[in-house]
């Protein structure tokens, strides 16, 4: 193939990786309603379950409504159904009393890992099917792509950077 060829397909291997990434947004969201199915919470639950996972730090209510773009009250409704499912403990903060962090109890864990061993593992095994330099490649393009994403988020209409 020519380098002329080579550059004039480009846009359309583009439009194609972007599709595929599309396609793995839209299965993300499916799974996202699966594993609230298997947690037996509702989506927006599951949605909080995640949120409070992968912050890196303490959530509090406030946060977490920002996080799932809904009011607070609506976040005090959620958590309150966590916390009886026995999925989030309410902490006090250490520094403001009349604060709570929401934390992730062990049941919370060992029921997410649970329902969320399967896709790992199928996921694993087609990283297994690719070449390390491969693996590489892809792992770089995703977090790239991740980026992109939360930028986007980040910089809605609503939101301007």
């Amino acid at each position: 193939m020519s380098a002329d060829t080579s550059s004039a397909n480009a846009p359309r291997a583009a439009h194609e990786t972007s599709g595929a990434v599309r396609q793995l947004l839209l299965a993300g969201a499916e799974a996202q309603v699966a594993l609230a199915k298997r947690l037996g919470v509702n989506a927006t639950d599951a949605a909080a379950l995640d949120h409070l996972f992968s912050a890196g730090h303490p959530v509090g209510p406030a946060e977490l409504s920002r996080r799932l773009g809904i009011t607070t009250a609506s976040a005090t409704a959620v958590t309150d159904r966590l916390v009886r499912s026995g999925h989030v403990d309410r902490v006090p903060d250490a520094h403001d009393r009349r604060r709570h962090a929401l934390t992730p109890t062990g049941k919370a864990h060992r029921d997410l890992l649970g329902a969320l061993q399967p896709l790992i593992t199928a996921i694993d095994a087609a990283s297994a099917a690719l070449s390390p330099a491969e693996r590489d490649t892809v792992a770089a393009y995703l977090s790239d792509v991740a980026a992109r994403i939360r930028d986007y988020a980040r910089t809605s209409p609503h939101n301007p950077a």
